[in-house]
């Protein structure tokens, strides 16, 4: 598989899994950011060092494409474990319970000042 066609795949599985969007793959992964798992991000990493060495005749030979090759893998097994229903009703599970401790909080906080002014 071509440095392009890995850089591809992997701009594709970040976009479907995670819902992070920019125009390539150096936006999507700084927007990721902690988001990403950590192997997904130093594959990224990997591969954007290997696009910028084959920019250069000199440097094009010295890139080590099974390293990259192994990388890529690694991150697309990630990448694909992740599943958006469940990372969307997670969010979803994590938002009301955080509102509804806030809400416990404030109840038991005007409870507390009522009783203390001997409305209650």
């Amino acid at each position: 598989m071509t440095l392009e066609a890995q850089e591809q795949r992997l701009y594709d599985l970040i976009g479907e899994r995670l819902g992070i969007g920019g125009r390539n793959l150096e936006t999507r992964l700084r927007r990721g950011g902690r988001r990403l798992p950590a192997k997904v991000r130093e594959a990224g990493a990997l591969l954007l060092e290997a696009r910028r060495m084959a920019a250069s005749p000199k440097l094009a030979p010295r890139i080590d494409h099974a390293r990259i090759a192994a990388a890529c893998a690694l991150a697309e097994r990630e990448l694909m474990a992740i599943d958006p229903k469940e990372r969307r009703l997670t969010r979803l599970v994590n938002w009301a319970a955080g509102n509804a401790f806030n809400l416990l909080l404030v109840l038991a906080l005007a409870l507390g000042a009522m009783r203390w002014r001997g409305l209650f």
